[in-house]
């Protein structure tokens, strides 16, 4: 079982001008009183984390700001062993707001993405901000979104998240909405930082994201025909996605050199 346990220590100058520590103490249960709240001195926090012993300064130069920092330096660890993983509460967190993540998520989309992702992603997020301005409280922060921010708002796509012009129905389909939801909870894991299953939903939290079944595989004679009604430059669209059996980002890559045998060369040793 993993050791949670957070203590303080002191930093004491002795009479003759040396500095000592003081003996652990445990973080206090009850309310403190406030001559004890307000005294002053120098406080380092002592715990263990992956496996090393921690000693870091409270920012602080009271008892109680020491002791609100172990109090939360022990959640932290707390969550951690229980598989949750938060921002560690002694570090800097440059905490960015939501609508300015999202600006930067969909602009970095932009650069190294091609328009159809940038469009899919545009979308999710877009729903998630308008959405998001409507809950009260309102989180401002990305690390303010939780597990339950991310299902709540795949739920209301279900009945609500239909951005289709002409369409009768007013709701996403299932699949959509957990596309969404997977896409918000990736734009958040990225923007903090956090490891792949780490995000606020698992995928597991959400339903099967590809549909099931045998590959459809079309016959000689439906071929013939398919080919047969292509208008020619259709015909040499589908002709190049169908014969090489390549990729499509493999194509789109391919240089003069690779199809061109007047262009290529042998390299030799």
């Amino acid at each position: 079982m993993a050791n949670t346990t957070v203590s303080i220590r002191e930093r004491i100058k002795s009479t003759d001008g040396r500095w000592e520590w003081s003996p652990k103490i445990p973080i206090p249960e009850v309310k403190l009183k406030p001559a004890e709240a307000q005294r002053r001195g120098n406080f380092h926090l002592v715990y263990t984390e992956h496996g090393k012993k921690r000693e870091p300064k409270v920012k602080g130069k009271t008892f109680e700001a020491a002791v609100l920092a172990a109090r939360a330096k022990q959640r932290h660890l707390e969550d951690a062993a229980d598989g949750f993983s938060r921002p560690d509460p002694l570090k800097k967190v440059d905490r960015k707001k939501i609508g300015e993540a999202i600006e930067d998520r969909l602009r970095r989309i932009e650069i190294s993405f091609d328009w159809k992702t940038l469009k899919a992603h545009r979308q999710a997020l877009r729903q998630f901000e308008k959405w998001i301005d409507q809950q009260k409280p309102k989180p401002q922060f990305v690390d303010d979104i939780k597990h339950d921010h991310v299902m709540a708002f795949r739920n209301w796509l279900l009945k609500n998240g239909n951005e289709k012009k002409y369409s009768k129905k007013k709701g996403n389909d299932k699949l959509t909405a957990d596309w969404k939801a997977a896409r918000v909870n990736q734009f958040v894991r990225l923007t903090l930082g956090l490891t792949p299953g780490n995000g606020p939903v698992k995928k597991s939290d959400l339903g099967k994201m590809k549909p099931s079944g045998p590959v459809k595989i079309y016959s000689k004679p439906q071929l013939e025909a398919f080919f047969k009604l292509c208008k020619p430059h259709e015909d040499l669209r589908y002709r190049s996605l169908y014969e090489p059996a390549f990729r499509k980002e493999e194509l789109m890559y391919l240089e003069d050199e690779d199809v061109l045998v007047d262009r290529q060369s042998l390299s030799t040793p």
